[in-house]
């Protein structure tokens, strides 16, 4: 077992004790072949950033959105966010909490479709940690970019940069990429530099 799979899956025994048989169905979900970066090391990437951080947040929600944010991924269709989210619901896990928790929960994890978020701090949080990636270093964003484009391998170049580029200038156009303080203080301007850099190599 990999570091990371140990960590995760003793982090999962803690978080939701009990459910060691459901952890399996998750690890095999995030190790699907088509996956390159929205696999286990993205959730554990994650969790480890979630720990890391001072705010006041309601922890166990923010790391049961983590753990499903991605659980449904296929780059072909257009409905992740919503098929994970509904993957959260017939999971056995999502058993252990209320109503209200449940469509917090699912709430956040649909709302990583778009990552915006005006609802509360535990979800900005969320979504924040998951587009930590665009603020992370050079060299680390540089690698994230290329295990993206490796899962959109079945799109040719033209049609993969037209479309990369919309996405990544629709960040550029908000007022800030991250949602919260914590997050704009250290990485807003690495993830506009990021950006930009990609940008250039997108365009012909």
């Amino acid at each position: 077992m990999t570091e990371i799979n140990c960590f995760l899956q003793k982090r999962w025994e803690r978080t939701f004790p009990g459910e060691i048989e459901e952890f399996q169905i998750i690890q095999a979900k995030y190790s699907e072949p088509h996956r390159y970066y929205h696999t286990l090391k993205h959730v554990y990437d994650c969790i480890r950033l979630l720990d890391s951080l001072t705010v006041e947040i309601s922890r166990i929600e923010v790391e049961t959105a983590l753990w499903f944010h991605d659980v449904v991924y296929d780059p072909k269709r257009k409905d992740n966010e919503h098929a994970s989210a509904e993957f959260f619901k017939s999971h056995r896990v999502s058993a252990i909490f209320d109503t209200e928790f449940r469509q917090r929960i699912c709430r956040m994890i649909e709302n990583t479709a778009c990552h915006l978020s005006d609802q509360s701090i535990d979800e900005s949080i969320m979504i924040d940690i998951d587009l930590s990636i665009l603020g992370s270093s050079f060299e680390k964003y540089n690698e994230y970019a290329e295990l993206i484009r490796l899962e959109y391998s079945f799109v040719d170049d033209d049609t993969y940069r037209n479309g990369r580029k919309k996405v990544l200038e629709s960040f550029l156009s908000r007022e800030f990429i991250y949602s919260t303080p914590p997050f704009r203080q250290t990485h807003e301007k690495n993830a506009r530099n990021n950006i930009l850099s990609e940008i250039k190599t997108l365009s012909p």
